[in-house]
């Protein structure tokens, strides 16, 4: 995606960057599960969350990835894959 990063593993802690529609998007994630979202001063402002892994189950994961990468993909690559059906991949149990 020409540079364009969807998410990010940040190796110091272990937590998972994605990124949400907007700022209050990532305020109600933030209120509503705080042992699944977290976030840092570094992302104040910015509407990116990250994700404590062992909190989250494949599913729920496969959705905020998809979701992540979706606010990211450049427009043609989005309609491509709506063509196709556009769901999260299904996930092993």
């Amino acid at each position: 995606m020409k540079g364009k990063s969807f998410c990010r593993l940040r190796d110091e802690d272990g937590l998972l960057v994605v990124f949400v529609a907007d700022l209050e998007e990532k305020e109600a994630m933030l209120g509503a599960e705080s042992k699944k979202f977290r976030t840092t001063p570094h992302y104040d402002g910015y509407p990116a969350v990250l994700l404590h892994l062992p909190s989250i189950g494949r599913r729920e994961l496969a959705e905020l990835l998809t979701d992540s990468w979706r606010l990211k993909a450049p427009k043609r690559v989005l309609a491509a894959f709506d063509a196709a059906g556009g769901a999260p991949p299904k996930v092993a149990r």
